[in-house]
């Protein structure tokens, strides 16, 4: 019988930027489950799991084609620490990017099982013939197909490079793409919107200990100065902490560093938001005819000193409405993709 094969939920091109040795075969991290923190540790042996795609090598290939091409135009940017033009073909490659590799981890998988099981069981509770509606686990390939889908969603979206200037480096984790909703937050919304389609939109993802790159919405935030590609030179320690505390707060079970990365530094990042993080929930919400199980509502407070709402988005306001789509096109395209995630 042939053995299953171990696939990575995040890739080793991506690991290696942030290796703890000139050869980029080491990585420090830190383990959440069994609270170990480990300084040199095989970049081959993290973030996998036994036919995580299936045992075809369909889906592998298909995301090592992505990987190919995403490790060279990341590489390009920690070399020269420019972005490419929003319009180019190397800022689509990157959104493509972002949007399969947030999808390809065992955390979204566990997220949209929880918010299948959550559904089911609100639906069973409210009709005479229990168990109508089963769950039925979803398999990360699925999960990645689907998300495929809604690359359109990713549109109307401006971005910036961080440039970490600080003595204490940018961290990563098993899940390195992470969506906050500043606005949403500020405007206490029922819902997060940390979802693609969603006004208020951020994305970030650490690019290295130095580098972060960070979508965003530009009809509601300000963000740097006016040129649409400068670079943000991170001086303050506080936005410093704010940023990697998004990687301890969405990560599933590890976080990733360099050498640099002390773990004093690590101690105070699981002081200030353990509890938080430990109270993660899927809020829900009803009325007589409609039941919604959102997203993990991960509010934190995130507000870096160099991210401000705009005017427009300082004068919105919520309505009545659960969701909100950062452009009018949205609606007709999540309605195309069957709503989705």
């Amino acid at each position: 019988m042939k053995e299953p094969k171990e696939q990575h939920y995040v890739p080793k091109f991506y690991l290696k930027f942030f290796a703890t040795d000139n050869n980029k075969k080491e990585i420090a991290f830190y383990n959440l489950v069994n609270k170990k923190f480990f300084i040199h540790a095989p970049i081959k042996s993290q973030a996998k799991v036994k036919t995580l795609y299936g045992d075809d090598g369909v889906m592998e290939n298909w995301l090592s084609g992505i990987e190919a091409t995403t490790a060279r135009i990341l590489q390009g940017i920690i070399e020269k620490e420019e972005l490419p033009d929003i319009h180019s073909e190397a800022s689509l490659s990157m959104l493509h990017y972002i949007l399969i590799q947030h999808s390809r981890t065992l955390q979204r998988a566990q997220e949209l099982n929880d918010q299948m099981n959550q559904m089911a069981s609100r639906i069973n509770a409210k009709i005479p013939s229990p168990q109508v509606f089963r769950n039925t686990p979803i398999a990360l390939s699925e999960v990645v197909e689907i998300a495929n889908d809604t690359l359109p969603l990713l549109a109307y979206l401006s971005f910036v490079l961080i440039k970490n200037e600080t003595t204490v480096p940018f961290i990563t984790s098993d899940v390195p793409v992470v969506l906050y909703n500043h606005l949403m937050e500020e405007k206490k919304s029922p819902t997060f919107g940390d979802a693609w389609a969603f006004k208020g939109l951020q994305v970030f993802l650490p690019l290295s200990p130095k580098l972060t790159i960070h979508w965003y919405d530009p009809s509601v935030y300000k963000i740097g100065g006016k040129k649409l590609r400068e670079l943000i030179r991170l001086t303050r320690y506080e936005d410093l902490f704010s940023l990697n505390s998004l990687q301890y707060m969405n990560c599933h079970e590890q976080l990733f560093f360099n050498r640099d990365f002390k773990e004093a530094e690590l101690n105070k990042l699981i002081n200030k938001y353990h509890r938080l993080r430990s109270s993660i929930k899927l809020p829900t919400f009803e009325t007589a005819s409609f039941t919604f199980v959102a997203g993990h509502d991960k509010r934190m407070g995130f507000r870096p000193s160099f991210i401000h709402l705009s005017k427009n988005g300082k004068d919105f306001k919520l309505g009545g409405r659960f969701v909100h789509f950062r452009h009018p096109s949205f609606d007709a395209i999540r309605q195309a993709t069957r709503g989705r995630p």
